[in-house]
């Protein structure tokens, strides 16, 4: 049996237009899933501490603002 990837196109188009400004524009990009009962991030051995601490500040951010301890 053959296992089908399906993609969305604008998902796509969102990868693309993330990766460019990534590598063209020098942007940092946070992982941080929506919706979750605890604030959780996503990070990569390749980010630099100052990623790192970006993305813990937003996560923290957001939960601040959804009243999530």
């Amino acid at each position: 049996m053959l296992d089908a990837e399906v993609r969305d196109p604008a998902e796509l188009s969102g990868t693309m237009l993330a990766e460019q400004l990534i590598h063209f524009a020098g942007a940092d990009a946070a992982g941080i899933p929506l919706g979750a009962r605890v604030s959780t991030i996503l990070t990569s051995r390749a980010d630099s501490p100052q990623l790192y601490a970006a993305t813990c500040a937003l996560a923290q951010l957001l939960a601040h603002r959804a009243g999530t301890p």
